[in-house]
């Protein structure tokens, strides 16, 4: 029993070993190298702050505009960085500009930011006046004033137009799916999980749900182990094999009058 309490010791001792030698504390060259260290690892840290930097390198970047808008939101009124009126100010700055691009990144911010604050007749109001139609999240953001405003059709025409035009996949798809699962649209939506590019932002359990639905189990077991498979990481394989050491050495030694050999529990959990 003393022999396989020090060998589980020792295999806590390796992993925590392991953890601090791969696992260093992360340092950036720049305020860009943090932003997607920080999006990939989805960390607790001030993004706001972070985009606000972003943004004073790269002023006609429009996935930093978008972030900073979407992240000052994200806090109450008594957190935020700045005040509503100076990001107003800021981007009503920007309509002013001669350079087509920031001047519809200002037009934009403007309808972005006027519609977290739910005020979408304004918001529309500016998203109209963007010259190129297919700037990025455009189309999403649109599509999804109008579904705020129960105006389903015209939504879905702007979700798919954010597709075709390659714009914010992710929350046009995400959009899209919501609002053809709302309406109980179980064919349109297993028509849109076939298609490669879609298939990604479904949520896990949605998919099992029309792969079932349409007795496709290839599908399904193929959704099942990708969504067990996909957050994995270091720690957290390294704490599941400290687990299944601990497992192993327990259930060797509960059985005093014929302790199992190891090759045999060893094939187990390997399965």
């Amino acid at each position: 029993m003393r022999k396989s309490l020090i060998i589980v010791i020792a295999s806590f001792v390796i992993v925590v070993l392991l953890v601090n030698l791969f696992v260093d504390k992360p340092s950036f060259n720049s305020p860009e190298e943090k932003l997607k260290f920080v999006l990939k690892e989805k960390q607790n840290d001030r993004l706001d702050l972070i985009y606000l930097e972003v943004v004073a390198k790269d002023s006609l970047n429009i996935d930093n505009h978008y972030g900073l808008i979407t992240s000052y939101f994200s806090y109450p009124p008594s957190a935020r960085v700045i005040k509503e009126d100076d990001l107003i100010n800021i981007y009503w700055a920007y309509t002013e500009n001669s350079d087509f691009l920031a001047n519809d990144i200002g037009f934009y911010s403007l309808g972005l930011i006027s519609s977290m604050k739910k005020d979408y007749n304004n918001a529309l109001i500016f998203l109209t006046q963007v010259n190129n139609q297919k700037l990025k999240y455009l189309n999403n953001s649109t599509g999804r004033i109008y579904y705020a405003l129960e105006d389903y059709e015209k939504a879905e025409d702007y979700y798919k137009k954010a597709i075709n035009s390659n714009g914010n996949l992710e929350g046009a798809y995400s959009n899209l799916i919501q609002l053809y699962t709302s309406q109980n649209r179980m064919d349109d939506l297993y028509e849109l999980l076939k298609d490669r590019k879609s298939r990604e932002y479904f949520p896990s359990q949605l998919k099992r749900y029309l792969y079932l639905s349409k007795f496709n189990l290839f599908g399904y077991f193929g959704a099942v182990f990708s969504h067990t498979y996909q957050n994995q990481n270091l720690i957290g394989f390294l704490g599941a094999l400290l687990v299944m050491l601990a497992w192993l050495f327990y259930l060797r030694r509960i059985d005093i009058y014929e302790p199992e050999k190891w090759k045999n529990l060893i094939s187990i959990f390997l399965l």
